[in-house]
């Protein structure tokens, strides 16, 4: 296997979901899993991160099979869910305390997290009290306090005004340039336009694009991203109608 793979999945499925894919995720890149709802995104992320097993596929990480390293596996990434249910009564600090005694963080890199992501001011608020945005924020926290190379980000601008999308992609890129591989799923394509090194588009569970965004930037031909895959999407159901 490269040395310079992180992430592979051969023929990689989930019945009635997901139709078999082949990807690769290299070390220190962003990878853009893209899609409209219903795509099949968030069930390919889930295959990816180990929570749901494959119907058929395989996953390596590192040269070696995930569902043989399952829980060691599962302790080695980061991953920020679509939506995480935080308990209202506690504080931003309580929660990831707790959390951050799972991974053996400190206090102090806690306090430190929660500045990152612009809730210093917010310790001791009941997280019942915060935001959409906020409890996104949080989410996004709680990621990355694992200090993980490898992390899994769903819909990670859900909720976030366009200050914090701006501050997400720097945080993305600050990831990348310490060498981590980020996995995101999107269907926010401006978001991935100037950050992915990689795009995934799927579309009704199948692999509509598979790319670097620089070899789909000779394509594109002056097109945005967005205009680029409608048209694209538009190609093969015109094609489908035909045969």
């Amino acid at each position: 296997m490269n040395e310079q793979l992180v992430l592979q999945a051969n023929s990689l499925a989930l019945k009635n979901r997901l139709h078999p894919i082949n990807v690769s995720f290299k070390r220190g890149t962003v990878n853009a899993i893209c899609g409209g709802n219903g795509a099949g995104k968030t069930s390919l992320l889930s295959l990816l991160t180990g929570m749901i097993s494959p119907s058929e596929g395989t996953l390596l990480f590192n040269g070696k099979e995930v569902k043989s390293i399952l829980a060691l596996y599962q302790k080695s990434i980061s991953y920020m869910p679509d939506h995480l249910a935080f308990p209202d009564t506690l504080t931003a600090c309580e929660t990831l305390s707790f959390l951050g005694e799972l991974s053996a963080n400190q206090s102090g890199e806690i306090v430190e997290m929660l500045e990152k992501v612009g809730l210093e001011n917010e310790l001791k608020t009941p997280i019942k009290h915060y935001s959409k945005g906020m409890q996104q924020r949080l989410n996004l926290a709680q990621c990355l306090l694992r200090q993980s190379s490898l992390i899994f980000m769903d819909e990670p601008t859900n909720g976030l005004d366009p200050y914090w999308v701006v501050r997400m992609k720097g945080m993305v890129e600050e990831l990348k340039a310490q060498g981590k591989t980020i996995i995101l799923s999107t269907h926010t394509l401006s978001f991935v336009e100037d950050l992915a090194d990689s795009v995934i588009f799927l579309q009704k569970g199948s692999l509509l694009i598979q790319s670097s965004l620089n070899e789909l930037r000779s394509e594109m031909k002056g097109r945005s991203l967005e205009q680029f895959v409608y048209e694209t999407i538009a190609e093969k159901e015109l094609s489908c109608k035909v045969v």
